[in-house]
């Protein structure tokens, strides 16, 4: 089974690359690529994470904010020509905003709630900021899951603009290159992730996700403890429907197929509960482009279900040897 995270069409255009800066962070994407084919996806999904930060830019210089991140100028200054991603007029950039704000204060929710849980697993685009910019808890260990070449290139941004996770936190890296997915769950166990201790995920920044939900969530379930939280915002072509009934329907069915039960989450009423004044005229209630949603791990883990087998042989071989001394 192969994990597929998002791919962009080889249609989209690309800015130019006569700007010296802008040639040179091709030409790094370039390094880590052997074929045509991948370098143009790679490019692709820079300029897709170039695009999320610019609105997470323009979205901090409203007068009364959702969100505030202060690296997002850095890493949008990888790409000059790229577009501004001003939300004044962006359909798109509210629903961004809106899902991004959400999302921030269900993590915060959840951790500072439980005291348990200190694992979180960013599933992004390669320039999320969370693991810098949110004020986690002592102890907390951050993973984020993307692609290589776009990790490399905002973390080399983010460290010139000072950017730290908080005191006594860790945070680590994961490819998220297409690979089997067993050896994607290895690779998190590896740097530290502990399949039978709390967690909680999230899954944005993959908006040309057009296929492997499924792989993905079959990835997650596996991993993730029984009770953990997933939070979200996704394309509407990862269910690969365009239809507003069936759509709610399909995300039940591929969520409920892997473990998972999921409820989606109006922008609508969630810009009504943040008081966005600026949204009066937001009116993305239900499916457009994509899904803002919650879902919650209803299966052990593959190390939950280890463990219980280990402590049931023990159990049964002391049983057995009480047997024997009672003979």
């Amino acid at each position: 089974m192969l994990l597929h995270l998002p791919s962009l069409p080889l249609t989209s255009a690309l800015p130019c690359c006569s700007h010296p800066h802008l040639s040179r962070v091709f030409c790094l994407l370039e390094d880590d690529c052997h074929s045509a084919h991948l370098q143009h996806q790679q490019k692709q999904r820079l300029l897709a994470a170039v695009g999320a930060a610019a609105m997470r830019m323009h979205a901090g210089r409203v007068a009364k904010p959702l969100i505030n991140d202060p690296y997002a100028a850095s890493l949008v200054a990888l790409i000059p020509d790229a577009p501004n991603g001003d939300n004044s007029c962006n359909f798109d950039g509210h629903h961004y905003e809106i899902a991004t704000r959400f999302i921030d204060d269900s993590l915060l929710d959840t951790v500072k709630q439980d005291n348990a849980v200190r694992q979180v697993v960013l599933l992004s685009d390669g320039m999320d900021t969370r693991p810098y910019r949110l004020p986690w808890p002592p102890n907390t260990l951050i993973f984020d899951v993307s692609f290589d070449a776009v990790f490399k290139l905002a973390r080399e941004q983010l460290l010139v603009s000072g950017a730290k996770v908080p005191k006594m936190c860790l945070f680590r890296h994961v490819s998220a290159e297409p690979v089997d997915w067993e050896r994607w769950s290895l690779a998190l166990k590896e740097v530290g992730y502990q399949g039978d201790k709390p967690s909680v995920w999230v899954l944005q920044g993959l908006d040309h996700l057009t296929s492997g939900l499924q792989d993905i969530l079959t990835c997650v379930s596996s991993l993730a403890m029984k009770g953990a939280f997933v939070f979200g915002e996704l394309p509407l072509t990862a269910l690969d429907t365009a239809f507003k009934d069936t759509g709610k329907q399909q995300l039940e069915e591929v969520f409920m197929g892997q473990g998972f039960k999921v409820k989606t989450v109006s922008y609508h009423k969630i810009a009504q509960e943040y008081v966005c004044t600026q949204y009066e005229e937001f009116t993305g209630g239900g499916f457009g482009k994509r899904f803002l949603f919650v879902a919650q791990q209803l299966r052990l883990s593959d190390d939950q279900v280890a463990k219980a087998r280990r402590e049931i042989e023990i159990a049964e071989e002391a049983g057995d040897e009480d047997t024997f001394e009672d003979w």
